[in-house]
């Protein structure tokens, strides 16, 4: 057996010898006033602005709800509908509208003159609008805002 040698259990403990330089601010503080501190940039999205148009009376959001409320839709209702894409691109004018929206297909004409953006929602008229619905409002609900207008399903053939 080995016989512990007292040089064994002490050890010795060496200090960091390298010098450490103090840490220094990007900026300079104390010669700077409050008035001259700027936020750092932050980088942010690029979108584009929103294009709202002033909206005649009576043709808000709540009033949009309100109407899907009244029997205006309730005798519109009929079965939905398969619909081809060449069907759809037959219904992009201003009194007949259609779009798809996430292989739904939703009858916009009735929703057109309640748009914030006015005619915008025309350049999706007439063709599959998922795209550009969610490049513009991706917040937007809009089965439940077009709920009433949902006339049928987009079928590829």
């Amino acid at each position: 057996m080995h016989q512990k040698d007292a040089s064994d259990t002490e050890k010795t403990i060496v200090p960091f010898k390298q010098p450490v330089e103090p840490i220094k601010p990007h900026i300079n503080v104390q010669s700077r006033t409050h008035e001259q501190l700027s936020i750092p940039p932050v980088p942010i999205r690029a979108t584009r602005l929103s294009h709202h148009v002033h909206i005649a009376p009576g043709y808000s959001t709540l009033d949009w709800e309100q109407l899907k409320r009244t029997s205006f839709f309730s005798k519109t209702k009929k079965p939905l509908l398969y619909i081809t894409l060449a069907e759809l691109q037959l219904h992009c004018q201003i009194n007949d509208a259609w779009t798809a929206l996430n292989g739904k297909v939703y009858d916009i004409t009735p929703y057109i003159p309640f748009h914030p953006g006015g005619h915008e929602i025309m350049k999706a008229a007439g063709k599959d609008g998922t795209k550009l619905l969610m490049s513009v409002h991706p917040w937007v609900n809009y089965e439940c805002l077009l709920d009433k207008c949902w006339i049928g399903v987009l079928i590829y053939r």
